[in-house]
């Protein structure tokens, strides 16, 4: 649960970035029933307890959407949040259902990628008062809300609407017949690939050794253990001068620098710079929860970027790459 409330915590400030910069979104293939699961974690932590949630996969444990994981998050939490309004503090449910329809079948989709092999329904249900039937075709306006003044901006569903259409995708509304709305959206779907296979083939170590560096200790200690589950040899330090002092003395026996950007008196783009003055040849990767400004580091030649949190196969494909290139260009 804490990892997933990181990445989606990491997700969200990105979005922010992302907005502020009129960046593009960033699709990848997203499987759905795991992609609800974890929804239905932070709604459990979220709602209130008289409300209860369920999740309707109905065979479809392998469809997969092209979406930004952000965004799609984004979409159910608004949507399943608006339902838990509706409900208020009387006991009700929020139920999402999962189904696949062929793709010439009544979806109401036009100009389907050629990735898509079937259409994905996915309904969030709540047995709320549901809309009355005058307002339907105004919640999707901008700026339109039924809420009281001070309790919503109006832009909910107008922008759920307009994340649901830049994922090839289209949002409808029907009454709930157990009382209330289902909002039904409507994705071109594909089949995923097994993470868990995906992952198991791409999780690979080494035994050279690394010098890894960052201020914070709780990172270094994560950091080191999952290095060391890789099967690296690992010297870790939580001040980049102590580090430097190291790596002075012994420049040899490190194969890869792994440092912090954003530390006190040395930072991490000059620890590097300090480094490969002793050692030119040495690879780095440079873990960050921000790089502000990439092209102050397209100079730094072998250098490699991770995003914090780091996931473990990043980390790994990350780690081999870098050491690998290093190897084959000495040669």
């Amino acid at each position: 649960h804490i990892e997933i409330a990181t990445r989606r915590a990491q997700s969200l400030v990105k979005q922010l970035l992302t907005f502020a910069r009129r960046q593009p979104s960033l699709p990848r293939q997203l499987n759905l029933v795991q992609q609800v699961d974890e929804i239905l974690v932070l709604l459990k932590a979220s709602i209130a307890t008289t409300i209860s949630l369920s999740f309707e996969k109905e065979g479809c444990d392998d469809c997969a959407i092209m979406a930004d994981p952000t965004q799609f998050h984004q979409i159910l939490m608004n949507l399943s949040r608006n339902g838990a309004e509706a409900i208020g503090a009387k006991p009700g449910t929020i139920r999402f259902r999962l189904t696949r329809q062929s793709l010439d079948s009544e979806h109401g989709l036009s100009n389907l990628p050629v990735h898509a092999c079937s259409v994905a329904r996915l309904d969030v249900m709540d047995t709320g008062p549901g809309i009355p039937n005058h307002l339907v075709d105004r919640v999707f306006d901008p700026f339109y809300s039924t809420k009281p003044i001070g309790k919503g901006t109006g832009l909910g569903l107008s922008v759920v609407r307009s994340l649901v259409e830049d994922m090839s995708g289209r949002i409808e509304i029907g009454e709930n017949p157990e009382g209330g709305t289902i909002m039904s959206l409507y994705f071109p779907a594909s089949r995923s690939e097994s993470m868990q296979e995906a992952q198991s083939q791409r999780l690979v170590g080494g035994r050279e050794q690394i010098l890894l560096v960052d201020d914070e200790e709780d990172v270094v200690f994560i950091m080191r253990r999952l290095l060391t589950r890789l099967g690296y040899r690992v010297v870790a330090f939580n001040n980049s001068a102590s580090a430097l002092a190291e790596f002075s003395n012994r420049p040899a026996s490190y194969d890869l620098l792994l440092t912090d950007l954003v530390m006190p008196e040395m930072g991490g783009e000059e620890l590097i710079h300090k480094v490969r003055e002793i050692r030119p040849d040495v690879p780095v990767i440079l873990s960050t929860a921000y790089v502000q400004d990439s092209e102050s580091f397209e100079e730094i030649k072998n250098l490699a970027i991770l995003q914090k949190p780091v996931e473990l196969t990043a980390l790994s494909e990350t780690l081999r790459k870098q050491l690998d290139d290093t190897k084959e260009a000495a040669e």
